[in-house]
């Protein structure tokens, strides 16, 4: 048995499993082997137990026993030939998880410039750390997160490299509860969608935004306004009507209309967006008309002064805009040109 176990230790780095070692994070004198897609990984259990129950608990479980009671190679993550695998899990994200265990203080520290910060191999560890109850890392990578995306607003996507990243996070801080970096980033995702300097890069962003949307239920409301702002995009709200309606006269030169480049939607995707259109202008074409007032028994003289000023202040809003060119034909514009004068005038919302 003993040349048996001395043929073992004698393994180069690429193993009779066809995966290899990892470069730096497989420790000779580890106590553990784990398997990562085609990667070795060689840990010591005491640092991965430390901060997490999850790991307290894998490592406490029966791991296999062997004829020879002093081969402890049999059991397993006792050696690369009997490795515990972790079937879901990519390399990034554990070469993440085992760089903030074994980090020197330097490398921590640099992590407190923001603008050096390595925002990918952050994402890896929120993932990665949350999934294995590691709180103290991932409460860690989303403060850096929340921070520069404080610091530097309209930076964050660039630093993420690819869409599926920046879902990733905002999926993640959705179930850490990182509302500040939630709020970030969908405000980020919509203006980069409504904003991008090419009709490509604004669908790209629009596509992506659905996907990511239709996979969670906590962002149904960031759903819905990936439609509405891809439309703003579209430019689709720009034309008015006769008699201020601004309702879109469609059927009267539809090539003057941005394509909505419909072919990457699903079938779904496509009513969806047919049905939040009509919506949206039966919405605006109601705002022309005063809305009504709800009754006020705080009011001595609700109906003799309190209504006629807000019909006067409302056809106000409309005329205005009117002169000043803009059609507002987009509801949520007329919106905000009504929150806008309520600031003003300082009138309470």
């Amino acid at each position: 048995m003993k040349p048996k176990r001395a043929a073992r230790s004698r393994t180069s780095n690429k193993s009779i499993l066809g995966v290899a070692r990892d470069p730096k994070y497989y420790f000779n004198d580890g106590s553990i082997t784990i398997r990562v897609e085609d990667r070795l990984f060689k840990i010591h259990r005491s640092l991965f137990e430390r901060d997490s129950v999850f790991f307290q608990t894998l490592f406490s479980l029966p791991q296999g026993t062997s004829a020879d009671p002093d081969d402890s190679t049999c059991a397993e993550g006792g050696s690369d030939e009997n490795p515990i695998t972790f079937y879901n899990d990519r390399v990034e994200d554990f070469r993440a998880l085992c760089w903030a265990i074994y980090s020197r203080t330097p490398d921590v520290m640099a992590q407190q410039d923001l603008k050096s910060l390595n925002i990918p191999k952050l994402i890896s560890l929120v993932a990665i750390s949350h999934k294995y109850e590691f709180e103290v890392f991932y409460n860690w990578a989303l403060h850096l997160l929340e921070d520069y995306s404080a610091s530097f607003p309209g930076t964050l996507i660039p630093k993420y490299r690819r869409w599926v990243n920046v879902g990733r996070i905002l999926n993640l801080a959705q179930q850490c509860g990182s509302q500040v970096l939630v709020r970030h980033i969908k405000r980020e995702w919509l203006a980069h969608i409504l904003n991008s300097s090419t009709k490509e890069e604004s669908l790209g962003a629009f596509v992506e935004g659905l996907k990511i949307a239709e996979s969670s239920d906590g962002l149904r409301r960031f759903h819905r306004k990936v439609y509405y702002v891809y439309l703003r995009a579209t430019g689709i709200f720009e034309a008015c009507l006769p008699n201020n309606t601004s309702a879109l006269d469609i059927g009267s030169n539809p090539k003057s209309y941005a394509d909505l480049s419909l072919s990457q939607l699903s079938d779904a995707q496509k009513l969806h967006m047919y049905q939040g259109f009509w919506s949206l202008l039966q919405f605006r074409i109601k705002l022309s008309y005063v809305p009504s007032v709800a009754p006020s028994h705080f009011c001595p003289n609700h109906t003799g002064e309190c209504i006629p000023s807000w019909k006067v202040w409302w056809k106000g809003v409309l005329d205005k805009a009117e002169r000043a060119g803009n059609c507002l034909s987009d509801p949520g514009k007329l919106l905000e040109e009504v929150q806008s004068d309520l600031v003003v005038h300082q009138i309470p919302a």
